[in-house]
């Protein structure tokens, strides 16, 4: 037997993989080439077999690739098609001749939230579990009551799932899972309920009865059916919740966003990082980014992470030096050094940063993530913005 137990045929699957190489002698074998092996037990005759010193010597010996050359970065300045539009999308439409005469972002665009982002700022890794089981019991609280505004049921039309009784009830849950490490299935789907209705109680549901439905866990269900036994929940119709209204704008807002752009339609323009090459921190491509936004003044500039790459090869050495010399600075200096300074000679435009969980300077590398401290990061100030809406930070 060979170290490991393999011998024969099975020596030949594993040539190149263990360390069989005899240091004298050779390994006799069936003379199977590349032929499929008979059935039966294979040989396992060995001789003169030592102690492995390297990797194995297949059989017979392929031709061995040489190492792939290190592919060389093209520099930024030297990149081929520099500016050349590449694809347009409904080019009858005519854009807009930048900059536009007269006209300011602020008084174009405005940046406006559906919540008051203040009142949903969280520490990353801080959330206790019960501020999170609160929340799915408020979500399923809310649905019961959308649900019971929408089909007109009085409050007895309600109950617990898993409390046996032979009438028909309507339950309001969230789908689960019966093991975190099975297949989601038709077999393993579970209604988990609210503390208010059933004390947080799973069962199983039965949907043998239901024609289809598509479901998948965290989804928040209201079902009608009976638990007669105790042991399941059989479902024999599935309540869908009520259609959100289409989406419509005022006549008068239309006239008004329209009057506010007659010097012509919003130009935005988005980025997406990295926006410097792997073999340097000079960070080209943002700077004529920004040289091209402070030429152009779009009336949004857009740019997604991730600003300094975390996986880049001088971030991930430390070998990176800064422009005034300072050997003990951190990635936040560098930030301020080589991101910063570049944005802030865009004057004219409204300036959003989205940042990557590959961002070095983002303590959360989970989404979703917290907002780029702007004055710890010296990005530029954010002009006026309407009362009815939220600046970013």
């Amino acid at each position: 037997m060979v170290p490991g137990g393999f011998g024969g045929a099975d020596q030949d699957r594993f040539d190149g993989m263990l360390p069989t190489t005899p240091a004298r002698g050779a390994i006799k074998r069936n003379n199977l080439g590349n032929e499929t092996p008979r059935t039966g037990k294979p040989s396992r005759k060995l001789d003169n077999l030592s102690s492995p010193a390297a990797a194995a010597s297949p059989y017979r010996t392929p031709h061995k690739p040489s190492a792939p050359a290190v592919e060389a970065i093209t520099p930024f300045r030297q990149r081929n098609h520099a500016g050349e539009t590449t694809e347009v999308l409904n080019p009858r439409i005519p854009k807009p001749t930048l900059p536009l005469a007269d006209a300011t972002w602020s008084s174009r665009v405005d940046f406006m939230f559906n919540m008051d982002i203040q009142l949903f700022r969280y520490r990353p890794m801080y959330q206790k579990l019960s501020e999170a089981s609160e929340t799915q019991d408020e979500r399923i609280d809310e649905f019961a009551a959308a649900i019971q505004e929408h089909y007109s049921l009085p409050d007895e039309a309600f109950g617990d799932p898993s409390v046996a009784s032979p009438a028909e009830i309507v339950a309001v849950g969230r789908i689960v899972s019966d093991s975190l490490e099975g297949k989601f299935n038709a077999s393993s789907i579970l209604l988990e309920s609210s503390r208010m209705t059933g004390a947080g109680a799973r069962i199983p549901l039965k949907l043998q009865k239901i024609s289809s439905f598509a479901f998948f866990p965290g989804q928040i269900l209201a079902v009608k059916g009976v638990n007669s036994s105790g042991g399941y929940f059989q479902v024999q119709e599935i309540l869908e919740p009520p259609k959100l209204p289409p989406a419509s704008t005022l006549v008068s807002n239309l006239m008004a966003y329209a009057k506010r752009l007659e010097a012509g339609p919003v130009s935005v323009f988005i980025a997406s990082g990295p926006y410097t090459t792997n073999d340097n921190l000079d960070f080209e491509a943002l700077e004529e980014l920004c040289t091209k936004c402070a030429e152009q003044q779009p009336d949004v500039v857009i740019l997604t992470g991730p600003f300094i790459d975390s996986a880049h090869p001088l971030i991930q050495t430390g070998d990176f030096d800064l422009e005034d010399g300072n050997e003990d600075g951190t990635i936040e200096d560098l930030f301020r050094q080589k991101i910063s300074r570049k944005l802030q000679r865009i004057t004219n435009s409204l300036i959003i940063l989205i940042p990557s969980v590959r961002d070095a300077v983002s303590k959360h590398t989970a989404f979703p993530q917290e907002g780029l401290k702007r004055k710890h990061l010296d990005l530029p100030t954010v002009r006026p913005l309407p009362a009815n809406s939220l600046p970013p930070r």
